[in-house]
């Protein structure tokens, strides 16, 4: 019989698997920023923005997900995305 340490030490496990996706996503954003810069393309875009949201959405619909966790989460993600890119853009000036 499985014990809440197992199941406690599985959440731990997919945890740190989330935080190293997040590192890569980061990576890319700063690439995305560098770009941006080197060819004159402004910060936000929202239509870009609201097709990953539904995608996104569609996406958790398909998994049985909770389709406003998926929404709040990548709402979560671009927002962070813009601080990250207003940064980088803005020092890189």
């Amino acid at each position: 019989m499985t014990n809440l340490k197992t199941y406690r030490n599985e959440l731990d496990k997919i945890d740190n698997e989330i935080f190293d996706q997040i590192v890569k996503r980061l990576k890319i954003i700063e690439k995305v920023a560098k770009y941006k810069i080197e060819n004159n393309i402004e910060l936000y875009h929202p239509q870009r923005e609201k097709e990953m949201i539904k995608n996104k959405i569609k996406l958790a619909k398909q998994y049985n997900l909770d389709q406003e966790l998926a929404e709040d989460l990548m709402k979560f993600l671009l927002k962070y995305s813009h601080k990250l890119q207003n940064s980088i853009m803005t020092n890189d000036k």
